[in-house]
């Protein structure tokens, strides 16, 4: 993975948070699928961010 997650998409997840979605689905979606493509990969940030949001 060449970047990690810029302020923009840390921004949009806190904007879908603030409308009710839950976080674990925010970081999905705003960070998680922008990242990568690679299933194994977003299965491994996933990962991450399901510790972080639990």
């Amino acid at each position: 993975m060449q970047e990690g997650a810029s302020t923009r998409l840390l921004i949009y997840a806190g904007r879908l948070m603030s409308e009710g979605i839950p976080p674990r689905r925010a970081a999905q979606v705003a960070i998680v699928w922008t990242l990568t493509d690679d299933p194994e990969l977003q299965r491994s940030i996933e990962e991450v961010s399901s510790s972080i949001f639990e």
